[in-house]
């Protein structure tokens, strides 16, 4: 079976939520700082439509992706960088007025130990005051998520969505292994592996001793939908910070 990564025009049917993301995250960046961020790094930009609509306001994006054939559709206003999230080509200067990731993209790392090393990295690169908008798989109780399973169906196409076994737990979340399938016509495309589940309290916690404040969560996408703790229930959310040491 074919990842989906290899059909970015698909991955962008079942995916991408732009025209509901852009007002979003721009009234999230305003809402950390009254300047217009000059250089902006996003994590996993996939095809960049997001990240088009941020170049034009910001003055420079940068998207790292690990898919070449996602980044090929990519506008040319971004700068564009093949490669993989934990071994990010910037060394540690404080490069960034903002660092963005959608899609759940960072949570598809998996080991926690890589995740917290990325974290870690990212309080370099960012400038005091940087801000951190992160949409990740967020659960008080990861083993509820075993075996859940959410379907979609469109005239175009079918997708389904599997969370299938815990394969370690921590402190901060757990590793959950995933598959998604797509079904377009006579074809079929697959994404699967280790995702990292957050736990929300524990994040938070996590970002406060490498020098975030201000951390806040939303819903998906919903303006003025800040809440102090994520839902019980809740599978995706944004989390935001403000790099204060």
């Amino acid at each position: 079976m074919r990842s989906l990564y290899e059909k970015p025009s698909l991955y962008n049917r079942v995916f991408e939520d732009d025209e509901e993301a852009f007002p979003f995250f721009q009234d999230l960046i305003q809402s950390h700082t009254p300047v217009l961020p000059r250089r902006i790094l996003s994590l996993g930009c996939g095809t960049g439509h997001l990240e088009k609509k941020l170049a034009e306001e910001a003055g420079t994006v940068i998207g790292i992706d690990l898919s070449k054939a996602m980044l090929s559709q990519a506008d040319a206003t971004i700068n564009r960088c093949v490669a993989d999230m934990s071994a990010l080509p910037f060394g540690k200067a404080p490069l960034f007025d903002g660092v963005i990731s959608k899609l759940l993209s960072v949570s598809y790392l998996g080991k926690e130990s890589t995740i917290r090393a990325l974290f870690e990295l990212l309080a370099t690169l960012l400038k005091p005051n940087g801000f951190l908008l992160l949409e990740l798989p967020l659960a008080y109780n990861p083993r509820k998520l075993q075996g859940v399973s959410e379907r979609q169906d469109s005239r175009s196409y079918s997708s389904i969505v599997e969370y299938l076994d815990i394969t370690e737990e921590s402190e901060l979340g757990a590793e959950l292994y995933f598959r998604i399938a797509v079904a377009q016509e006579e074809e079929e495309f697959e994404i699967n592996g280790t995702a990292f589940v957050f736990q929300p309290l524990e994040l938070r916690n996590f970002l406060r001793t490498l020098g975030y404040s201000n951390v806040r969560y939303y819903a998906p996408y919903e303006l003025g939908s800040e809440c102090k703790q994520p839902p019980l229930e809740a599978r995706r959310g944004i989390v935001s910070a403000t790099l204060t040491h």
